[in-house]
C-alpha cells in the first residue's frame, strides 16, 4: 500500500521537512495545500510538486485519495486541522503543538481511540540522543526511582520576522510559552514514562515586549514571554521546565539540565554530559557520555546522527539528506508511515501526546493565577489490544 501525503503548510519548516516525506519509500504521492500564491509556487519548482491545493478545505474536499495528513501550519491551529482530518478519515501526523485547550486534546484522543487512525505528534525530542541514553539506561534500573528532572525549550524570539509584524489583537506569536513545552515535557515523561498530576507556574514579564504579550495584544491575552512551572509526577517525583522565548543565547536550546535518581543521576552543563553512579559519598563515579550523544560535525559543516541513533533503521534514501534538529525528524516520520503501515500504535501516539501537551495547557492557566497549584488531567492508556510499534 502506498501511502498518499496532504502536506499543509510551506512555510518556515516544510522545505527541510517535505524531502523527508517524498523520499520514504512507503509514499506514493505528496500534495500541498498552502494559502500564500508565492509560496505554492516556490514549492511546485522546488520539489516538482503537480498537485497543489490552495487551502486545507479545498484538500480535504477534492483530495480524494490522500489518506494521510500532515500539518504544518501555524501552531495555534493544529487542534482545529488535526480534528478535521481525522473526522474526514485520514492519518495525521501534526507538527508540534497538538493543539491549544484541553477540549482539543480531548476531542483528538477520543477520535483516535474510536476510528483506530493513526495519529503522530512530531515531537522530536522523544528521539533526543540525550534522552536516547537516559532512557536506555532508566528502562534497565539504571537510575533506580526517579526523584527530580529538570528540562528546557530556550528560544529567544527576537530575531524572528513574526515577532516584528504582528500586532494586535489577532497577533498569534504572543501564545503562551507553555502552550509549547512538548519539547521539554516530553524528554522527561517520555523517559520514565509517567505523567503529571500536578503544577503550579509563574509567569515573567517584559515590558520592552508589551506590544506583543500583554492583555489585548494576542488571542490569548497573555502577558508572559518566559514560563517556569514545577510539576508533581505520578511516580512521587518532581520535575521542573522553563518555557523560556527571552534569552540572550546564541541558538534555540531544548535539552535535560538533569535526571535525579536513587541510584544515579545524569547532567548536562556547558555541553558536557556526564552520569554519575555510587552507593555512597565515598562511592561516588562519573562518567562523561559526551561522545554517544552529541552529534556528529563533520569537516565540511555538516552534520551526522550520534552514536546511540539508530541510523540503520532508517530508510536508505535518508542517509544522503542533511541533518536537520540533531536527526531527530526523520525517526518520528518514520515511526509514523510504519505505523500507517502496520497499522500499529506509533510511540508518540495521541495518548502519549495529551501527557507531554496538557501539562502546559494547565501551567499557563496556573500562571494567570500567580502560581496557583492546579490538577493535571491525564487521559490514561491506549487501548490494550492496539499493539505497538
Amino acid at each position: 500500500m502506498k501511502i498518499n501525503i496532504g502536506f499543509v503548510g510551506y512555510g518556515c519548516f516544510g522545505p527541510s521537512i517535505i524531502p523527508y516525506f517524498l523520499k520514504h519509500p512507503y509514499v506514493g504521492k505528496v500534495a500541498l495545500a498552502e494559502l500564500i500564491p508565492e509560496r505554492r509556487a516556490a514549492a511546485a519548482e522546488k520539489f516538482g510538486l503537480t498537485e497543489i491545493y490552495n487551502s486545507f478545505d479545498d484538500m480535504l474536499e477534492h483530495g480524494k485519495d490522500i489518506n494521510c495528513i500532515a500539518i504544518h501550519a501555524q501552531r495555534h491551529i493544529h487542534g482545529d486541522m488535526v480534528i478535521r482530518a481525522l473526522k474526514a478519515g485520514k492519518h495525521v501526523y501534526s507538527a508540534v503543538p497538538m493543539a491549544m485547550t484541553r477540549e482539543e486534546v480531548e476531542q483528538i484522543v477520543d477520535l483516535v481511540g474510536r476510528t483506530r487512525l493513526t495519529y503522530v505528534l512530531g515531537e522530536n525530542r522523544f528521539y533526543d540522543p540525550t534522552v536516547l541514553l537516559c532512557r536506555e539506561m532508566y528502562s534497565s534500573g539504571g537510575f533506580g526511582k526517579f526523584l527530580y528532572g529538570e528540562a528546557q525549550y530556550t528560544h529567544d524570539m527576537s530575531h524572528f520576522t513574526s515577532y516584528k509584524i504582528y500586532k494586535g489583537r489577532d497577533n498569534w506569536a504572543g501564545k503562551p510559552p507553555m502552550f509549547y513545552s512538548t519539547h521539554s515535557v516530553s524528554m522527561i515523561l517520555s523517559i520514565i514514562n509517567e505523567h503529571v498530576t500536578r503544577v503550579s507556574c509563574m509567569g515573567c514579564i517584559d515590558k520592552e515586549w508589551d506590544h506583543m504579550f500583554a492583555p489585548g495584544k494576542n488571542l490569548w491575552d497573555n502577558p508572559y514571554i518566559n514560563e517556569t512551572a514545577i510539576m508533581r509526577l505520578s511516580g512521587g517525583g518532581v520535575m521542573r521546565i522553563n518555557e523560556f522565548r527571552r534569552r540572550v543565547w546564541k541558538s534555540p536550546q531544548t535539552y535535560i539540565n538533569c535526571i535525579n535518581g536513587t541510584k544515579a543521576s545524569y547532567e548536562r552543563s556547558m555541553d558536557m554530559h556526564t552520569i554519575q553512579t555510587g552507593s555512597s559519598m565515598d562511592d561516588i563515579r562519573i562518567e562523561d557520555v559526551s561522545e554517544r550523544v552529541r552529534p556528529v560535525r563533520n569537516k565540511d559543516g555538516s552534520a551526522g546522527y550520534a552514536a546511540i541513533m539508530p541510523a540503520e533503521r532508517l530508510p536508505e534514501a535518508y542517509g544522503e539528506m542533511k541533518i536537520h534538529h540533531d536527526g531527530a525528524h526523520p525517526f518520528a516520520i518514520d515511526d509514523f508511515f510504519r505505523a500507517v503501515r502496520t497499522g500499529k500504535l506509533p510511540p508518540v501516539n495521541a495518548w502519549n501526546a495529551a501527557r507531554y501537551m496538557m501539562p502546559g495547557i494547565i501551567a499557563h492557566q496556573s500562571a494567570m493565577r500567580d502560581g496557583e497549584p492546579l490538577a493535571v488531567p491525564d487521559l490514561g492508556n491506549p487501548p490494550a489490544d492496539w499493539s505497538r510499534l
